[in-house]
């Protein structure tokens, strides 16, 4: 997987998705997870999960909320 990502990410010309749907890259950290698969999203999907799953049953490192 660890060449599947490089390559997707390589092909890009500008601003790197650096994610593959349904594929959680393990070497990121938390932070830079966040920020490359959720970007400015991020606090409205927060606000979301916060009422959908407040008991924090949806987890996993990279997940928002996590």
């Amino acid at each position: 997987m660890d060449g599947f990502v490089d390559a997707l990410v390589s092909g890009e010309d500008s601003d790197p998705v650096r994610m593959y749907y349904n594929y959680a890259d393990p070497t990121l950290e938390k932070a830079d997870a966040h920020e490359y698969y959720w970007r400015e999203h991020y606090e409205q999907l927060l606000s979301i999960k916060s009422e959908w799953d407040p008991r924090r049953v949806f987890e996993n490192p990279q997940a928002v909320g996590s």
